[in-house]
Protein backbone atom coordinates (compact mmCIF):
# COMPACT_ATOMS: atom_id res chain seq x y z
CA UNK A 1 0.00 0.00 0.00
CA UNK A 2 2.70 2.33 1.25
CA UNK A 3 4.80 1.45 -2.27
CA UNK A 4 1.41 2.24 -4.19
CA UNK A 5 1.01 5.44 -2.57
CA UNK A 6 5.00 6.31 -3.32
CA UNK A 7 4.44 5.64 -7.04
CA UNK A 8 1.03 7.96 -7.54
CA UNK A 9 3.12 11.12 -5.49
CA UNK A 10 6.18 10.20 -7.70
CA UNK A 11 4.10 10.19 -10.69
CA UNK A 12 1.92 13.22 -10.05
CA UNK A 13 5.67 15.36 -8.92
CA UNK A 14 6.69 14.03 -12.12
CA UNK A 15 3.49 15.30 -14.00
CA UNK A 16 3.94 19.14 -12.16
CA UNK A 17 7.33 19.29 -12.50
CA UNK A 18 7.24 19.02 -16.77
CA UNK A 19 3.62 20.93 -16.84
CA UNK A 20 4.33 24.19 -18.94
CA UNK A 21 3.14 27.30 -17.45
CA UNK A 22 0.60 28.27 -19.98
CA UNK A 23 -0.95 24.58 -19.50
CA UNK A 24 -1.24 25.37 -15.96
CA UNK A 25 -2.77 28.57 -16.43
CA UNK A 26 -5.08 27.21 -18.98
CA UNK A 27 -5.86 24.16 -16.13
CA UNK A 28 -7.00 27.40 -13.23
CA UNK A 29 -8.91 29.23 -15.97
CA UNK A 30 -11.13 26.14 -16.72
CA UNK A 31 -11.84 25.57 -13.35
CA UNK A 32 -12.28 28.86 -12.57
CA UNK A 33 -14.95 29.25 -15.10
CA UNK A 34 -16.31 25.88 -14.15
CA UNK A 35 -16.38 27.19 -10.67
CA UNK A 36 -18.19 30.40 -11.78
CA UNK A 37 -20.62 28.37 -13.88
CA UNK A 38 -21.91 26.18 -11.13
CA UNK A 39 -22.24 29.41 -8.82
CA UNK A 40 -24.48 31.38 -11.19
CA UNK A 41 -26.64 28.56 -11.39
CA UNK A 42 -26.96 27.71 -7.43
CA UNK A 43 -27.76 31.16 -6.83
CA UNK A 44 -30.17 31.62 -9.46
CA UNK A 45 -31.88 28.54 -8.06
CA UNK A 46 -31.44 29.71 -4.12
CA UNK A 47 -32.55 33.14 -5.07
CA UNK A 48 -36.13 31.35 -6.20
CA UNK A 49 -36.05 29.36 -3.30
CA UNK A 50 -36.07 32.58 -0.94
CA UNK A 51 -38.84 33.54 -3.14
CA UNK A 52 -41.42 30.90 -2.60
CA UNK A 53 -40.19 30.24 0.98
CA UNK A 54 -41.24 33.96 1.76
CA UNK A 55 -44.57 33.41 0.04
CA UNK A 56 -45.28 30.17 1.73
CA UNK A 57 -44.56 32.28 5.11
CA UNK A 58 -46.63 35.10 3.59
CA UNK A 59 -49.68 33.05 2.56
CA UNK A 60 -49.76 29.71 4.58
CA UNK A 61 -50.04 25.98 3.67
CA UNK A 62 -53.38 26.28 2.80
CA UNK A 63 -53.49 29.05 0.56
CA UNK A 64 -50.30 28.12 -0.93
CA UNK A 65 -52.11 24.52 -2.32
CA UNK A 66 -54.82 26.56 -3.67
CA UNK A 67 -52.00 28.52 -5.69
CA UNK A 68 -51.40 25.76 -7.60
CA UNK A 69 -55.45 23.83 -7.71
CA UNK A 70 -57.32 27.13 -9.29
CA UNK A 71 -56.00 29.45 -11.63
CA UNK A 72 -58.85 31.91 -10.83
CA UNK A 73 -57.85 31.88 -7.40
CA UNK A 74 -54.32 32.17 -8.15
CA UNK A 75 -54.83 35.49 -10.44
CA UNK A 76 -56.92 37.00 -7.65
CA UNK A 77 -54.27 36.76 -5.43
CA UNK A 78 -51.60 37.80 -7.87
CA UNK A 79 -54.15 40.90 -8.10
CA UNK A 80 -54.45 41.42 -4.13
CA UNK A 81 -50.45 41.10 -3.56
CA UNK A 82 -50.02 44.17 -6.53
CA UNK A 83 -52.96 46.40 -5.31
CA UNK A 84 -51.57 45.92 -1.55
CA UNK A 85 -48.17 46.93 -2.96
CA UNK A 86 -49.33 50.20 -4.52
CA UNK A 87 -51.22 50.94 -0.98
CA UNK A 88 -48.63 50.91 1.11
CA UNK A 89 -46.37 52.62 -1.40
CA UNK A 90 -49.17 55.27 -1.82
CA UNK A 91 -49.17 55.61 1.71
CA UNK A 92 -45.30 56.51 2.57
CA UNK A 93 -46.08 59.62 0.25
CA UNK A 94 -42.86 58.68 -1.70
CA UNK A 95 -42.73 59.19 -5.16
CA UNK A 96 -42.86 55.14 -6.92
CA UNK A 97 -43.02 53.56 -10.20
CA UNK A 98 -45.34 51.45 -10.90
CA UNK A 99 -44.01 48.57 -13.44
CA UNK A 100 -47.09 46.87 -14.77
CA UNK A 101 -46.33 43.83 -17.20
CA UNK A 102 -49.43 42.30 -17.89
CA UNK A 103 -50.68 45.79 -18.78
CA UNK A 104 -46.96 46.79 -20.98
CA UNK A 105 -47.30 50.18 -18.77
CA UNK A 106 -45.34 52.15 -16.18
CA UNK A 107 -46.48 55.26 -14.44
CA UNK A 108 -45.18 57.87 -11.48
CA UNK A 109 -47.09 58.25 -8.67
CA UNK A 110 -46.98 60.15 -5.54
CA UNK A 111 -49.28 59.33 -2.88
CA UNK A 112 -51.22 57.12 -4.96
CA UNK A 113 -52.03 59.62 -7.74
CA UNK A 114 -50.76 58.99 -11.01
CA UNK A 115 -48.16 61.90 -12.13
CA UNK A 116 -47.51 60.27 -15.40
CA UNK A 117 -47.49 57.26 -17.79
CA UNK A 118 -45.84 55.49 -20.74
CA UNK A 119 -46.64 53.26 -22.86
CA UNK A 120 -44.22 50.00 -22.95
CA UNK A 121 -43.68 48.60 -26.56
CA UNK A 122 -41.77 45.70 -25.84
CA UNK A 123 -40.89 43.79 -22.91
CA UNK A 124 -38.53 40.71 -22.16
CA UNK A 125 -38.29 39.36 -18.67
CA UNK A 126 -35.56 37.03 -18.14
CA UNK A 127 -36.22 33.37 -18.98
CA UNK A 128 -35.85 32.71 -15.11
CA UNK A 129 -39.26 34.89 -14.00
CA UNK A 130 -41.04 32.17 -15.55
CA UNK A 131 -39.34 29.13 -13.88
CA UNK A 132 -40.65 30.66 -10.66
CA UNK A 133 -43.17 28.84 -8.37
CA UNK A 134 -46.39 30.51 -7.97
CA UNK A 135 -45.98 31.37 -4.25
CA UNK A 136 -42.45 33.35 -5.35
CA UNK A 137 -44.31 35.12 -7.98
CA UNK A 138 -46.68 36.01 -4.89
CA UNK A 139 -44.28 37.42 -2.81
CA UNK A 140 -42.10 39.33 -5.22
CA UNK A 141 -45.05 41.82 -5.81
CA UNK A 142 -46.62 41.60 -2.48
CA UNK A 143 -44.63 44.77 -1.50
CA UNK A 144 -42.47 47.44 -2.93
CA UNK A 145 -39.09 47.65 -3.51
CA UNK A 146 -36.50 50.70 -2.64
CA UNK A 147 -34.77 51.91 -5.85
CA UNK A 148 -31.16 51.57 -4.79
CA UNK A 149 -28.81 52.78 -7.75
CA UNK A 150 -29.81 54.46 -11.18
CA UNK A 151 -27.49 54.23 -14.31
CA UNK A 152 -27.89 55.66 -17.39
CA UNK A 153 -26.54 56.82 -20.54
CA UNK A 154 -27.18 60.45 -20.18
CA UNK A 155 -27.62 63.12 -17.05
CA UNK A 156 -30.44 63.32 -14.66
CA UNK A 157 -30.20 66.67 -13.93
CA UNK A 158 -29.04 68.55 -17.39
CA UNK A 159 -26.80 72.03 -16.83
CA UNK A 160 -28.08 74.92 -18.77
CA UNK A 161 -25.88 77.81 -18.42
CA UNK A 162 -28.13 81.27 -19.32
CA UNK A 163 -26.80 84.45 -19.35
CA UNK A 164 -28.75 87.97 -18.21
CA UNK A 165 -30.46 89.95 -20.89
CA UNK A 166 -28.67 92.72 -22.32
CA UNK A 167 -32.27 94.58 -22.90
CA UNK A 168 -35.79 95.20 -22.88
CA UNK A 169 -36.13 92.58 -26.10
CA UNK A 170 -33.95 89.53 -25.03
CA UNK A 171 -36.04 89.63 -21.45
CA UNK A 172 -39.10 89.40 -23.08
CA UNK A 173 -37.71 86.66 -25.84
CA UNK A 174 -38.88 83.13 -25.13
CA UNK A 175 -36.87 81.44 -22.45
CA UNK A 176 -37.73 77.74 -23.20
CA UNK A 177 -34.54 76.25 -25.40
CA UNK A 178 -34.02 72.80 -26.33
CA UNK A 179 -32.26 70.34 -24.45
CA UNK A 180 -28.78 69.52 -25.73
CA UNK A 181 -27.14 67.43 -23.28
CA UNK A 182 -29.07 64.39 -24.90
CA UNK A 183 -26.34 62.77 -27.23
CA UNK A 184 -26.46 59.39 -27.04
CA UNK A 185 -29.54 57.31 -26.98
CA UNK A 186 -31.51 56.82 -23.86
CA UNK A 187 -31.26 53.43 -21.38
CA UNK A 188 -30.90 53.53 -18.34
CA UNK A 189 -30.58 50.67 -15.71
CA UNK A 190 -32.79 50.82 -12.25
CA UNK A 191 -31.22 48.47 -9.06
CA UNK A 192 -33.64 47.30 -6.57
CA UNK A 193 -32.92 46.20 -3.00
CA UNK A 194 -34.22 42.68 -3.71
CA UNK A 195 -31.31 42.13 -6.28
CA UNK A 196 -33.53 42.65 -9.71
CA UNK A 197 -32.81 45.02 -12.30
CA UNK A 198 -34.88 46.92 -14.70
CA UNK A 199 -33.49 47.91 -18.13
CA UNK A 200 -35.58 50.34 -19.62
CA UNK A 201 -34.15 51.87 -22.90
CA UNK A 202 -35.73 53.71 -25.80
CA UNK A 203 -37.62 52.00 -28.49
CA UNK A 204 -36.51 54.58 -31.61
CA UNK A 205 -33.39 53.07 -32.94
CA UNK A 206 -31.74 56.50 -33.61
CA UNK A 207 -27.67 56.65 -34.00
CA UNK A 208 -25.62 55.23 -32.03
CA UNK A 209 -28.15 52.57 -30.70
CA UNK A 210 -26.34 49.72 -30.90
CA UNK A 211 -23.21 50.69 -28.98
CA UNK A 212 -25.27 52.48 -26.31
CA UNK A 213 -27.23 48.97 -25.43
CA UNK A 214 -24.15 47.17 -25.55
CA UNK A 215 -22.35 49.99 -22.95
CA UNK A 216 -25.84 49.11 -20.88
CA UNK A 217 -25.46 45.18 -21.75
CA UNK A 218 -21.19 45.98 -20.38
CA UNK A 219 -22.81 47.42 -17.41
CA UNK A 220 -25.12 44.69 -16.40
CA UNK A 221 -22.77 41.79 -17.25
CA UNK A 222 -20.07 43.72 -14.85
CA UNK A 223 -22.37 44.34 -12.01
CA UNK A 224 -23.58 40.32 -12.33
CA UNK A 225 -19.73 39.02 -12.58
CA UNK A 226 -18.80 40.75 -9.61
CA UNK A 227 -21.68 39.43 -7.47
CA UNK A 228 -20.85 35.98 -8.61
CA UNK A 229 -17.03 35.98 -8.39
CA UNK A 230 -18.08 37.78 -4.44
CA UNK A 231 -20.15 34.35 -4.48
CA UNK A 232 -17.28 31.89 -5.31
CA UNK A 233 -15.74 33.27 -2.50
CA UNK A 234 -18.85 33.37 -0.26
CA UNK A 235 -20.71 30.81 0.20
CA UNK A 236 -22.96 31.49 2.25
CA UNK A 237 -23.98 34.89 0.43
CA UNK A 238 -24.91 33.92 -3.25
CA UNK A 239 -26.55 36.45 -5.47
CA UNK A 240 -28.22 36.31 -8.46
CA UNK A 241 -29.16 39.52 -10.28
CA UNK A 242 -32.11 39.22 -12.78
CA UNK A 243 -33.08 41.32 -15.61
CA UNK A 244 -36.35 42.69 -17.25
CA UNK A 245 -36.01 44.59 -19.83
CA UNK A 246 -38.70 47.53 -21.09
CA UNK A 247 -38.77 49.33 -24.52
CA UNK A 248 -40.43 52.98 -24.57
CA UNK A 249 -40.47 55.86 -26.39
CA UNK A 250 -37.60 58.22 -26.13
CA UNK A 251 -39.44 60.99 -24.48
CA UNK A 252 -40.84 58.35 -22.14
CA UNK A 253 -37.87 57.25 -21.04
CA UNK A 254 -36.16 60.97 -20.31
CA UNK A 255 -39.21 61.63 -18.25
CA UNK A 256 -39.28 58.40 -16.26
CA UNK A 257 -35.14 58.65 -15.55
CA UNK A 258 -35.48 62.15 -14.44
CA UNK A 259 -38.43 62.79 -12.57
CA UNK A 260 -37.14 59.89 -10.63
CA UNK A 261 -35.28 60.47 -7.02
CA UNK A 262 -33.27 58.50 -5.17
CA UNK A 263 -34.47 56.02 -2.60
CA UNK A 264 -38.05 56.20 -4.54
CA UNK A 265 -40.31 53.17 -4.64
CA UNK A 266 -41.02 50.67 -7.49
CA UNK A 267 -44.06 47.89 -7.65
CA UNK A 268 -43.76 45.19 -10.03
CA UNK A 269 -47.17 43.71 -11.36
CA UNK A 270 -45.87 40.21 -12.92
CA UNK A 271 -48.78 37.24 -12.46
CA UNK A 272 -48.91 36.17 -16.28
CA UNK A 273 -45.59 35.25 -16.55
CA UNK A 274 -45.76 31.79 -14.76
Amino acid sequence: MKQSISVFLNRTGDWLRNIKCRDFLLILLGILLISYTITSITASRKKAAELSIAGQTLNGPEITSFLYNSEKFRQLKYEEAWLSSCITAAKKNIFTLAVDLPDSTLSINLGGTMLYHARAEKISPEKWFSSLSPEALLSLQSSPQILTRQWATFKKEPIVIKQAPENSQEALAPQTIPDTTITKPLMMLLSLDNQINLAIIQSDKTKGYGRAKLSLKMHLEGKRAAATIRSMFNRKNKIYIPLITLEIPQKNCETIYRALPDSALVTLRINNLN
